[in-house]
């Protein structure tokens, strides 16, 4: 992630919501606060909740958390990227479109990328990998 945000050179934010220290009130506030140009890193969102009335956080509901993700979309030149590694576990509201536009699938490497990473941090050995 870090990576995107150099090169499209904008900010990158991370909010942790696992910690429990997070209300619906908070999450819109930093959310509303997050800089011009940036990027916001929602990770592992499958654990954050059971079902769609039981958060794992306390202070946070579900419905809250939509309408947070909601008030991104008018928020220009910010970039939501939420991460999971169980999309099958999350609930299909989350998954609309208007919240998640784009969905991608960063399946394991091919040896062909293997070997082209390989080559690049290792350019002394190309062809050796």
């Amino acid at each position: 992630m870090q990576a995107i945000a150099g090169a499209l050179k904008l900010n990158l934010c991370y909010l942790n919501l696992s910690s429990g220290e997070i209300d619906d009130d908070s999450l819109n506030r930093l959310l509303s606060e997050a800089p011009e140009r940036s990027i916001i890193l929602l990770e592992d969102v499958d654990a954050m909740f059971k079902e769609r009335s039981t958060m794992q956080t306390t202070k946070l509901s579900f419905s809250g958390f939509l309408n947070a993700l909601d008030g991104v979309r008018s928020q220009e030149g910010q970039i939501l990227f939420m991460t999971t590694n169980h999309k099958e576990r999350l609930d299909p509201a989350l998954l609309r479109p208007g919240r998640a536009d784009v969905h991608v699938k960063l399946n394991y490497a091919s040896e062909k990328q293997m070997i082209g990473l390989f080559n690049r941090f290792f350019p002394d050995h190309e062809g050796k990998a």
